[in-house]
């Protein structure tokens, strides 16, 4: 099954057909970005059928998931990041991102 979008990049909008999706994006903060342009990535793969999304802000340390029909939710370190079945512990990703 397929779908098409538009896409934009810069100043252009571009006609993308996606064949199949995947069922969970992550999102890395880098400086040059804000939480609110991935939250609004996250917002563009839920429209491709992605249900899952989880943003990572490696300088905090922070993570957030954002669901489909939810709001993003902070997970603090002592939490688990949740995406359907699959599970990682939040102090897991920064104690493999301080190494």
């Amino acid at each position: 099954m397929s779908s098409t979008t538009l896409m934009p990049v810069g100043d252009y909008e571009f006609n993308v057909a996606f064949w199949s999706c995947s069922a969970l994006s992550i999102e890395i903060l880098s400086p040059d970005q804000t939480l609110r342009q991935l939250f609004d990535k996250c917002e563009r793969y839920h429209t491709w059928g992605t249900a899952y999304c989880w943003v990572i802000d490696p300088e905090e340390p922070a993570a957030w998931e954002y669901h489909r029909n939810r709001q993003p939710a902070l997970r603090p370190a002592a939490e688990t990041l949740a995406a359907g079945e699959i599970r990682l512990p939040v102090a897991e990703i920064f104690s493999v991102l301080a190494d």
